[in-house]
């Protein structure tokens, strides 16, 4: 995992970010404090998705399923990268956060969609000061395989 700072980011990268933040904008979440905004990259597109929380917890979305299934909603399916940012409640976060558990399963299957090419991950803190940038093995080494390998 590298730690980069803003300038150290390609342009791609840097236009995912921004996407990212805006989509934070649109996040909801009335019973706690974390919101997040997530953005897709693919084939020169950029989708987003916003975390949306629901009173009962296990039906909340999180922004980077949602980012992912607006891609794959409008036809594509290879997405080399995703990049997260987030806040809690009215003050941003410090240290960047990375997708969860089950976000992170899920997009193991992207992987599966990517081939040889592993989806890379932006993680921002709000005010951009620090960004983690990871690959999805990193994160989830052992991913859940059904028994299969």
């Amino acid at each position: 995992m590298l730690e980069l700072k803003s300038s150290q980011l390609s342009k791609e990268e840097k236009a995912l970010i921004k996407s990212a933040e805006k989509a934070l904008k649109n996040a909801y979440n009335p019973y706690g404090c974390n919101l997040v905004g997530a953005a897709v990259a693919s084939k020169g597109r950029i989708f987003q998705g916003s975390s949306f929380a629901c009173q009962s917890s296990g039906s909340n979305i999180c922004a980077e399923r949602a980012a992912v299934m607006n891609a794959v909603s409008h036809g594509f399916r290879n997405i080399p990268m995703l990049a997260i940012i987030a806040k809690e409640c009215k003050k941003p976060i410090q240290e960047p956060l990375t997708p969860c558990g089950i976000c992170l399963q899920f997009l193991e299957e992207i992987d599966k969609i990517n081939g040889s090419k592993e989806l890379e991950i932006l993680s921002s803190n709000t005010k951009k000061t620090i960004i983690y940038k990871t690959k999805l093995s990193e994160l989830l080494p052992f991913p859940y395989a059904g028994g299969k390998k």
